[in-house]
């Protein structure tokens, strides 16, 4: 368990209220996970229970270790993409983070406060050819630069160049640039942007922005991500 002291997951009195987006953490988390789940299958044999768990348990939770490690995950917005294989491709579905609550700390700080989610939700992303896969995230990391670049003061819904930290802004740049690689394949490395973006779809709302808001923390999304996309796993 020598990665927990690396990836926090509790607020614990002793030390400060956690804030962590960072991947690196989600990484850490998910490799503790799954060196957890390694010795449960190394535990009991058969149907034999093993801490309450038995065979089948394990063999979920088994597959869910395996669904994560081939997971994207965006913890600055708040949500993870899993990526299934299906025949002839990839089908990809995002879990985002959602019904943040407020909660209070009590640290060496004195009283802080922060809010966590108390929910997820499963949204479908779309499909694409396995082949494309390589094509697909080097759109999505040119998209998200784009995005990162755009000044403060037009980061606005209305505007066309929007930025928010939240699962459904993802979501939306996620099916753009599916559509962007299905239509154009190689050839939208000859195109512009403004070509290339101009069918695309704005984010619909509907989840917390987990961004820094006038000075404040961000909310602490890489623990529950991970737990968040384990249960979506399981279930």
């Amino acid at each position: 368990m020598g990665a927990l002291g690396e990836a926090p997951i509790f607020n614990f009195p002793d030390s400060a209220c956690i804030s962590d987006q960072s991947e690196g953490r989600v990484l850490s988390l998910l490799k503790t996970f799954r060196e957890f789940v390694s010795k449960l299958e190394q535990a009991g044999g058969g149907g034999v229970p093993w801490g309450g768990l038995n065979y089948l348990d394990k063999k979920a939770l088994a597959c869910a270790s395996e669904v994560c490690s081939s997971a994207r995950w965006f913890p600055k917005y708040g949500c993870g993409v899993i990526v299934l294989p299906m025949p002839g491709g990839l089908r990809l579905l995002e879990v985002g983070l959602d019904e943040f609550k407020f909660a209070t700390h009590g640290g060496p700080k004195g009283v802080e406060f922060f809010s966590s989610p108390s929910g997820w939700s499963v949204l479908p992303v779309g499909e694409i050819a396995e082949d494309s896969a390589d094509n697909l995230w080097e759109e999505v990391e040119e998209r998200l630069r784009e995005a990162a670049s755009v000044p403060r003061d037009k980061r606005h819904a209305a505007n066309a160049e929007s930025h928010q930290k939240t699962p459904s802004f993802i979501l939306s740049l996620l099916q753009n640039a599916i559509k962007t690689v299905n239509n154009l394949g190689e050839d939208r490395a000859i195109l512009s942007k403004e070509e290339r973006r101009e069918d695309d779809k704005k984010p619909r709302g509907g989840f917390t922005d987990v961004g820094r808001h006038t000075g404040g923390e961000p909310r602490h999304t890489s623990w529950p991500l991970v737990l968040a996309t384990v249960e979506a796993a399981v279930t």
